[in-house]
């Protein structure tokens, strides 16, 4: 699913739940609604959710743009996903999630 923002970017929401998308093309939608569940789509173990910020809505013609999270809580691995909570490669931004990690955003 890709949701074009006023700005001109556009966020791509993938593996969502087969069936589960609550919005239809066109519709306007505000921070908070629900836009469909996570799935377990691709070649994974466990349900999870994509997010990419980009400049297109056709994901093959965009370029990815810095995403920033705000105003987030980190908190502890699990210790059932504690195998998955590599260590961030060194490239990776300063205070973002470790693979594994939970965070809310406030």
């Amino acid at each position: 699913m890709v949701i074009a923002h006023d700005d001109g970017t556009c966020a791509a929401y993938a593996h969502l739940k087969r069936g589960s998308v609550t919005v239809r093309p066109g519709q306007r939608v505000a921070q908070g609604d629900l836009i469909g569940r996570l799935g377990n789509t691709g070649n994974t173990s466990m349900p999870h959710l994509h997010v990419q910020l980009m400049d297109h809505p056709v994901i093959d013609a965009a370029a990815g743009i810095p995403m920033r999270w705000t105003n987030i809580e980190l908190e502890d691995i699990d210790p059932q996903w504690q195998k998955h909570a590599k260590a961030p490669e060194r490239s990776a931004l300063e205070g973002m999630p470790r693979d594994g990690q939970i965070f809310r955003a406030l």
